[in-house]
């Protein structure tokens, strides 16, 4: 198996030569499907028809049957799958027979928010050989948010100022689906102005930072219902999109996990913020929220969290009226 940086899997969509198998495993629900996307326009450059799946209701030998049988009707085929994390020990074991030989004229992606080791299938791996790759996705920093930004610049077909720059990079904070839709909008309220200004910016935008976010999450976990609703109001009605805010609000949830998972392993609060990474800012809010949830209360809200992201992806439910319905059952 190769063990693929995100900079290779660029190189195998640019040259469009794909393997049989993606793995794509990382938490930022903007990366998982911009290359899932760019897999699929390489796959089928001229456009095409993709099958997705979603890992909670997965039957692993239909699967297999899927990718190894072609028709006159499916020459080629291209299948997602996604919410790789909810597929059980036995449905990856069960998929290990589509490591054992090429397939025919079909790719096959995964998505998941992560890749267990101890698994049976991911130890074959191993034995797969080039055909396969494994692309663990790392959190985004803020020199490859500028290099995410360059790319977002081009595709609106607009250049932006320094000034602007910065503040599309300090505003959307590490989000880079908002940092997209951001620069989407202020390329719009440019107009036929070739460069995007700060002035642009602050005519679309708002700060989206973690301590207006963690006000929203803050609200969310001390179970203030009705603040968290006014709250989230507000944020949609600034322009947030759906999600990005349920980015943001994962990776408090697993920030939660990661105190818990520290706690039970004896370590002292202090020490765990400067493992997991957890600003002070964000420490006063959720290290009381552990307490107070404890693991069967962020699990839940992780399920919460992981179902309304299926349905903003695949329900024609209004995006507001799922997020609304998530914040009902987080204050639950």
């Amino acid at each position: 198996m190769a063990a693929l940086p995100e900079s290779k899997l660029r190189e195998d969509i640019q040259r469009k030569k794909l393997r049989d198998l993606y793995i794509l495993a990382g938490e930022d629900p903007f990366k998982l499907d911009h290359y899932a996307d760019s897999l699929f326009r390489a796959f089928f450059p001229e456009g095409g028809t993709r099958e997705i799946l979603y890992g909670d209701e997965l039957d692993p030998w239909r699967l297999i049957d899927q990718v190894r049988t072609l028709s006159l009707w499916e020459p080629t085929k291209f299948i997602l799958v996604r919410q790789g994390e909810r597929l059980t020990a036995k449905q990856w074991e069960a998929l290990i027979p589509l490591l054992s030989e090429p397939f025919e004229r079909c790719c096959l992606v995964f998505q998941s928010t992560k890749t267990d080791a101890r698994l049976k299938f991911f130890q074959a791996l191993g034995k797969a050989g080039e055909r396969v790759g494994l692309v663990k996705m790392e959190p985004t920093g803020m020199g490859e948010a500028s290099q995410w930004l360059r790319s977002f610049l081009k595709t609106a077909g607009k250049d932006a100022d320094e000034a602007a720059r910065e503040l599309l990079l300090e505003w959307t904070a590490g989000s880079l689906s908002e940092l997209c839709h951001l620069v989407e909008k202020a390329a719009l309220f440019a107009g036929e102005d070739p460069t995007i200004r700060r002035e642009h910016v602050q005519a679309v935008g708002f700060k989206v930072a973690p301590e207006d976010v963690f006000r929203f999450t803050g609200s969310i976990l001390e179970g203030n219902r009705a603040s968290s609703l006014s709250l989230l109001e507000v944020l949609l009605r600034q322009g947030e999109e759906p999600l990005a805010l349920l980015g943001l609000l994962a990776r408090q949830y697993r920030w939660l996990l990661s105190i818990l998972t520290l706690r039970a392993e004896g370590k002292p609060d202090t020490a765990i913020a400067s493992a997991a990474g957890i600003f002070p800012a964000a420490a006063r809010v959720l290290f009381p929220a552990a307490r107070r949830l404890g693991s069967k209360g962020v699990i839940r809200g992780l399920k919460a969290l992981a179902e309304t992201d299926h349905g903003l992806k695949s329900s024609r439910l209004p995006k507001d009226q799922l997020m609304t319905g998530l914040v009902m059952q987080l204050t639950d």
